[in-house]
């Protein structure tokens, strides 16, 4: 729906409380901005006005070409860029969202310029805008940047793992079968960036649990992104299958992933192998059964106490793996295959690239067949 927005004249001051800026916008509805506005989509903070005439459900029209950027779509077994198959490489950017976070300050919009045109075109980053986190100053900053670049976002709500505990509190899944904490930021972030066609995929948590009880939490939140987003891709996160194929462990995550409002099976896997994990028939079984298409969400060094990575292996190394790894699972039938991790800030850790490593470059220019024009 057309709305009429008024930018305000002025940045808040920089004092910052409980992690977020003193002066935003109390409700992330003062985020959106509407397709018709030229760039910049995001300035902050804004106040919208609406005309009672055109109030009402969203629509449910197919996707659409915003600002030239096409818009995600899923078509039975595929994602679809612009009506064609879109399969995507990329990486999981998840500390720019912390607390002050040495990710966070060295987040800039010139680091995130710099992020964002340094991909292969039309990537899918993995970012965690939690509703305890700095989302509200950092989420606006990234979709431009996304946007400017013609590249997508895989946003993720909550963690199941650590209580979505970025800020200090816990905001994790009660798995309430209302949707709970989960489902109302859920409604505060999809309102305020539905209308990006940089936001490729809604991720209700990550690694949540498959377990039958938690369906009705799943899909609680699934239906209000939907309800709010109707041409989205919505996915459970409902966890990696790492069952034997057929057991009965199998089955319930096959059960849980087959729920009419997940769009995709997302499968993480650390195997640190150069080719596709073994556990990967599991997961791929899961979706060819239930029509769908996979991903994996996350690979690469991180969890298996790796002592290498991009900092032990090198950087030639460490790219050319990289690369295999993508190609593999690309070729396998991934719908995208995405790193951990992307970095702003040095750490030193060894599973992080950046930027600023030579490594980079080789990376950027990564091309493959399902990427789009």
């Amino acid at each position: 729906m057309r709305r009429t927005v008024i930018f305000a004249t002025a940045i808040a001051a920089a004092a910052v409380t409980s992690g977020f800026a003193v002066g935003a916008p109390s409700t992330a509805e003062a985020y959106r901005a509407p397709s018709a506005v030229s760039a910049p989509r995001w300035t902050l903070p804004i106040t919208e006005t609406v005309s009672p005439s055109e109030t009402g459900s969203p629509s449910t029209s197919a996707a659409q070409v915003v600002g030239g950027q096409p818009e995600i779509t899923r078509s039975g077994t595929q994602l679809q860029r612009a009506g064609v198959e879109w399969r995507a490489v990329g990486f999981n950017l998840p500390n720019i969202f912390g607390c002050n976070t040495a990710d966070t300050r060295a987040a800039t919009d010139a680091w995130l310029d710099q992020y964002f045109a340094g991909l292969p075109a039309h990537s899918l980053t993995r970012i965690w805008p939690y509703a305890d986190s700095e989302w509200r100053t950092m989420m606006p900053r990234v979709v431009r940047a996304a946007e400017a670049h013609g590249q997508y976002l895989m946003a993720v709500l909550a963690d199941a793992n650590r209580g979505g505990t970025q800020c200090g509190s816990n905001l994790g899944p009660t798995y309430a079968s209302d949707g709970g904490a989960v489902k109302a930021h859920a409604t505060e972030v999809v309102t305020a960036f539905k209308e990006s066609p940089a936001v490729a995929i809604w991720e209700v948590l990550n690694e949540g649990t498959k377990a039958a009880s938690a369906r009705p939490f799943y899909a609680a939140v699934s239906a209000e992104i939907r309800r709010l987003d109707p041409t989205s891709v919505v996915a459970y996160g409902a966890g990696t299958c790492y069952q034997s194929l057929g057991s009965a462990a199998w089955k319930e995550c096959k059960d849980t992933n087959n729920q009419p409002d997940n769009d995709l099976v997302d499968f993480h896997e650390y195997d640190r192998g150069t080719g596709v994990s073994w556990w990967t028939d599991e997961n791929q079984r899961i979706a060819a059964d239930t029509g769908r298409p996979w991903i994996i969400g996350e690979f690469g060094f991180c969890c298996n106490g790796a002592p290498t990575g991009f900092t032990g292996f090198g950087n030639v190394a460490s790219a050319n793996y990289l690369k295999a790894e993508w190609t593999s699972y690309l070729t396998a039938g991934a719908s995208a295959v995405l790193y951990w991790r992307a970095a702003a800030a040095n750490s030193n850790a060894p599973d992080e690239i950046r930027p600023d490593r030579s490594a980079w470059t080789s990376i950027s220019s990564y091309t493959h067949p399902w990427q789009g024009e």
